[in-house]
């Protein structure tokens, strides 16, 4: 009788404390008439946080007042026990012998201590953990422990209660979110339509910042409710899980300033406490119509642009009749079908690019992408990420990610002149990419393959740079499968003139002029000139000289007029100021350039002092002051 009248005391303690209280205040008064119910000066309810090894306390009372905020490393003390065993555990006496390295012990004044794990609903995970204990001895019996294990179920129900809310809360902000950042528009509405409710991209679609309550016959086009209404009345018919239909030709919405809107659309039901709702999801047609039309401006842009580029790279371009010119067209139409590397060696100016276009337009991949990359103009810091793209973030800069020139060309050719420009490191990347079609872009570790032809060029002597340990020995081999070596203009005998007309029709039609056609001193002057610049050189004096003609009479200057800024001029490229000694060198040796192209002829139709617009006795003082003779 005894026993049963000291129970029902000690649930008295409980159920006085505990009846209408959640949470906080549910774990403040459970602990509290604990205290009271067993005759202790402490207890407390924790959750564990398995990731920082913390007990955190939901409530602790000692010493008649609660502490707030007690979280505490779960290492080295009596509670540690609790958790690894899973297991209720008691220290009747000296617990602060048994743990010395428990820091809280000694300034609660402990001497002894009791506690049972919290499981979650699965009954194997602890959750928490429910504790007491006592500045004096604390022996057991069953009556204590049995109210000890009452308060601790009521304590693990209400923490798991807790839990489940918090998760119920999190999945909730997190669907929240996930609707709230939808593309689609989410209208939600009651059973009679009514809208409840709109994601952000339905406010924006509708133009509604406050839409609740409005009527279905205020943003849906008269000629498509009933359509809506029949669909609504369908899916409430179907299976739960099943409620939802598409409406296949869309709907058209009414927005608040009574535009319409073409979208797709589809519709699903459900049931809330018992409450039926309907969601609309939406999509504006509206934007994708004018992206279609915007991506088809675009595609013919791009057609229309890619045709420019042929007519501008046509093969037709490449102008001559000489041996030299014929032997390399010969290599062009052998190597073009067959899908291997082509290495072009040439002088600057010798038209690289034109001949690498050659062989992408006679080649299978002439529907495939020609892509061009001067290995000379691209900063060594960023050739990498230009040959092989970049993710997001990949260096400073990087605030989007990039498809590298070699994506591009995929299926296509890629062209890299100035080949001999490329680092070491580079060079053993594009080593990768020629025997094994793969690379990873800047600041990813993703493998990405591609089909590419390449095509390189160089005006320089790769086979000198090997031997220097400037360019690698296994890459030399690997471009020069099958070399192409371009002559010289000087070595193109007769080319120069052809070349030198088709250049005067161009510039001809594009500065709308009627040019006359060269003069036979004209044509003496371009067949003896020594064009170091090569066809580059060339079409610049023609263009630079149409420009410069009146009354549609060509003067051909091979040399930069005296009277041009300073900085224009390529031979004076650094400004200085020169001496009279270089003055009068500089004088001798366009003197002598103007008597070789006029084969030294001195006055008469043809002659150097009418190349040069000097009287022929003038210009034969000079040649005899400055001591110039033929050689």
């Amino acid at each position: 009788a005894m026993q049963t009248i000291f129970k029902e005391e000690l649930l008295t303690h409980l159920l006085k404390g505990t009846s209408s209280k959640v949470g906080e205040d549910f774990f403040k008064s459970l602990v509290k008439h604990l205290c009271l119910a067993i005759n202790v000066n402490g207890a407390w309810v924790t959750e564990y946080n398995e990731e920082k090894l913390l007990l955190q306390s939901r409530a602790f009372w000692i010493d008649q007042k609660f502490i707030e905020d007690y979280d505490y490393s779960i290492e080295n003390t009596p509670c540690e026990i609790v958790y690894k065993n899973k297991d209720f555990y008691h220290v009747p006496d000296r617990v602060i012998e048994l743990f010395p390295q428990d820091p809280d012990l000694l300034p609660f004044h402990a001497v002894s201590y009791m506690g049972v794990p919290l499981f979650a609903e699965n009954g194997s995970n602890v959750i928490g953990h429910l504790a007491v204990m006592h500045n004096m001895p604390l022996p057991l019996n069953n009556e204590i422990l049995d109210v000890f294990n009452i308060f601790a179920g009521r304590a693990a129900a209400e923490l798991r209660r807790i839990k489940h809310e918090e998760a119920t809360r999190e999945s909730q902000d997190q669907l929240n979110k996930l609707v709230e950042s939808a593309m689609d528009g989410i209208i939600t509405m009651d059973n009679s339509f009514k809208v409840v409710g709109l994601n952000s991209s339905a406010k924006r679609l509708l133009m509604y910042e406050n839409a609740e309550g409005i009527e279905l016959d205020q943003w849906i086009h008269p000629d498509h409710r009933d359509k809506f209404r029949r669909l609504a009345d369908s899916i409430q018919s179907l299976p739960e899980g099943s409620q939802h239909g598409w409406l296949p030709k869309g709907i058209i919405l009414r927005n608040a300033e009574r535009q319409l809107l073409q979208t797709e659309a589809s519709l699903c039901c459900y049931t809330v406490n018992k409450h039926l709702f309907f969601s609309l999801i939406v999509r504006n047609l509206n934007d994708k119509i004018e992206a279609e039309e915007k991506i088809s401006k675009l595609s013919a842009e791009t057609h229309y642009l890619k045709q420019i580029i042929a007519e501008e790279h046509n093969t037709s371009d490449i102008v001559g009749e000489s041996q030299a010119i014929i032997n390399v067209m010969n290599q062009v139409m052998q190597v073009a079908p067959v899908d291997t590397t082509v290495l072009i060696y040439g002088e600057t100016g010798t038209g690289k690019e034109l001949f690498a276009q050659a062989i992408h337009t006679k080649s299978k991949r002439a529907a495939g992408e020609f892509i061009k990359v001067n290995c000379a103009a691209i900063p060594a810091s960023l050739i990498e990420s230009e040959f092989f793209g970049h993710e997001k973030g990949a260096f400073t800069g990087a605030t989007a990610k990039r498809e590298g020139r070699f994506s591009l060309a995929d299926n296509g050719s890629i062209f890299l002149d100035e080949i001999g420009e490329l680092n070491l490191d580079l060079q053993s990347k594009l080593l990768r990419v020629l025997q094994e079609g793969e690379f990873e872009p800047v600041g990813s570790s993703k493998t990405k393959k591609v089909n590419v032809r390449v095509i390189a060029a160089t005006n320089k002597d790769l086979n000198k740079m090997v031997k220097d340990g400037l360019f690698r020995e296994d890459l030399y081999y690997r471009l020069c499968v099958f070399p192409i070596s371009l002559p010289p203009l000087r070595e193109r005998e007769d080319d120069s003139i052809l070349i030198a007309n088709t250049f005067l029709r161009k510039f001809s039609k594009k500065f709308g002029k009627k040019m006359e056609p060269f003069t036979n001193l004209d044509e003496q002057i371009i067949k003896n000139y020594s064009w170091p610049g090569n066809i580059r050189e060339l079409q610049n004096i023609i263009e630079r000289s149409v420009i410069l003609s009146q009354d549609n009479t060509l003067r051909l200057q091979l040399n930069i007029p005296a009277s041009a800024p300073a900085e224009t001029v390529s031979t004076f490229a650094d400004n200085r100021i020169f001496s009279s000694a270089e003055l009068e060198e500089l004088e001798k040796n366009n003197l002598r350039k103007a008597m070789e192209a006029c084969q030294w002829k001195v006055s008469g139709i043809g002659s150097a002092s009418e190349l040069l617009g000097l009287k022929p006795t003038t210009l034969s003082s000079k040649l005899k002051s400055l001591n110039i003779t033929r050689k």
